[in-house]
């Protein structure tokens, strides 16, 4: 790695630090909660640990050959599972670097999720997903899924472990070997979200529209007229507003009151290419949202109201973006290797 200063892209953001590394960063992920160590993947199988106060290198590892897919950081920040190519789920010490556990599995391991309370690690190749121990024991195998898995998603109170998937998604819970139930929708899912309170299942759709089960009643909401497949979904950390990806911009669904049933979405514009990356703060409702023209937008929603305070121009698409744990700034990566870490000035409260 090396690292350079960066300089102050917009009057409410500050750059702390910046790193390039000779590879593709596919996926970020905290190892600590005060934010201090930052945990890195690389689309060629590298897995690294980053220092944020100065952004120096900690260690460096080749976790997966022919390429990574995948690298989730346990609740507690101690434990690192990463997925590759090479068909292995890989348990890492997120402090030194050095290889925990190593399951071998058929196909990609494309997707992996912790459960919330730290006892589990779910994750899938090809039609099939692996329950493993926090110590890397295979506690369960599903493979009763009708195609591919495209995502995973544990609900808040780690009972139900939610599975994306060619026509809809399946619910399961930990051990068991029959799934609990299966919400059907046709086409495929890409992405799904719990709400914070396990109230609402979200899902991204492959025909540009959002599914949205509620998961106390018997109905559902479907949102579309999206420019583009939507890979990309959360919910702000109250569980009022989802945040949803599918164009140049991002729409947001107000779930208060009756819900958006009927209701204009808000939206996060300013951006001249899709959406590559979103997410929310931490502790209160401020989004980051990039895209593939390199932009990279900080916004706050207030009530019904969308206001972009900062952006960060590129020239080079992002691939991920991740909050520090403390809601005080963020981090974004970008394809051609650059990694910039930046703080919120006090003056955007």
């Amino acid at each position: 790695m090396s690292r350079s200063d960066t300089g102050a892209p917009a009057t409410l953001v500050r750059g702390r630090w910046a790193v390039r590394i000779p590879e593709y960063p596919l996926a970020l992920t905290w190892t600590d909660r005060a934010g201090d160590r930052l945990a890195m993947i690389s689309a060629e199988g590298t897995l690294a640990s980053i220092e944020t106060v100065d952004g120096d290198g900690l260690w460096r590892v080749q976790a997966h050959k022919g390429g990574a897919c995948t690298v989730q950081a346990s609740p507690d920040g101690s434990t690192l599972a990463s997925g590759g190519q090479d068909g292995y789920a890989r348990l890492w010490d997120a402090d030194q670097g050095e290889q925990l556990a190593e399951i071998a599995l058929k196909g990609w391991v494309e997707h992996a999720a912790w459960a919330p309370n730290g006892e589990w690690i779910a994750v899938a190749a090809g039609r099939v997903v692996t329950l493993c121990t926090k110590a890397g024991t295979v506690a369960a195998t599903w493979g009763d899924h009708p195609s591919t898995i495209s995502s995973l998603a544990w609900r808040p109170d780690s009972a139900q472990l939610a599975v994306g998937h060619y026509g809809g998604v399946t619910l399961r819970a930990p051990v068991d070997e029959r799934p609990i139930r299966r919400l059907e929708r046709k086409g495929s899912i890409l992405s799904v979200a719990w709400h914070p309170h396990g109230r609402h299942l979200a899902a991204g759709c492959q025909d540009q529209a959002v599914q949205v089960w509620n998961m106390r009643k018997s109905d559902h909401l479907y949102m579309s007229g999206y420019n583009t497949k939507l890979t990309s979904i959360a919910w702000s950390q109250t569980g009022r507003y989802l945040a949803t990806a599918g164009g140049p911009g991002a729409t947001i669904w107000d779930f208060s009151g009756k819900g958006p049933k009927g209701s204009r979405p808000l939206s996060v514009v300013g951006h001249e290419d899709l959406l590559t990356a979103l997410a929310w703060a931490p502790t209160e409702s401020l989004i980051v949202t990039a895209d593939a023209a390199g932009g990279t937008n900080l916004s706050r929603i207030t009530d019904k109201i969308v206001r972009t305070f900062a952006r960060i121009d590129s020239t080079v698409a992002v691939s991920s973006v991740a909050w520090r744990p403390d809601g005080r700034g963020f981090v974004i990566a970008q394809e051609d290797g650059s990694v910039q870490a930046y703080d919120r000035n006090a003056a955007d409260a």
